[in-house]
């Protein structure tokens, strides 16, 4: 099904890309600063006016209503790498993309020794 302009409305529009993007209900009303029962009631509106039975056939008649469909994965797996890159360089200090250095005894292992043989 085509979407038309007088089917659905903008802000549903909204709702149905953040839910064809995999948002909880609770994240797309904080993304976009309304009640998760006014997405609910979106959600339930898209339902009736596309015939959709899930999140995954909005997602689908979303992607489908797009001028170029392959666009929007091309868009979500650049932004998915994009930000799996950042959180590597910055959030996680535990990943060390270095060769392994072998001599390294976390200290932690010390002191449970030194424990045991008191």
């Amino acid at each position: 099904m085509v979407l038309t302009e007088k089917q659905i409305t903008n802000r549903e529009e909204e709702i149905m890309l953040e839910v064809t993007k995999g948002y909880t209900f609770k994240e797309i009303a904080n993304r976009l600063f309304i009640s998760t029962h006014t997405v609910e009631t979106h959600v339930k509106n898209i339902k009736k006016k596309t015939g959709a039975r899930s999140n995954v056939d909005i997602a689908r008649i979303f992607i489908l209503s797009l001028d170029e469909p392959k666009q929007f994965f091309r868009t979500i797996a650049a932004t998915f790498f994009l930000g799996l890159q950042i959180f590597i360089c910055t959030d996680n200090y535990n990943i060390d993309m270095r060769r392994a250095n072998n001599s390294f005894k976390p200290r932690t292992f010390k002191i449970y020794r030194e424990l045991l043989t008191e």
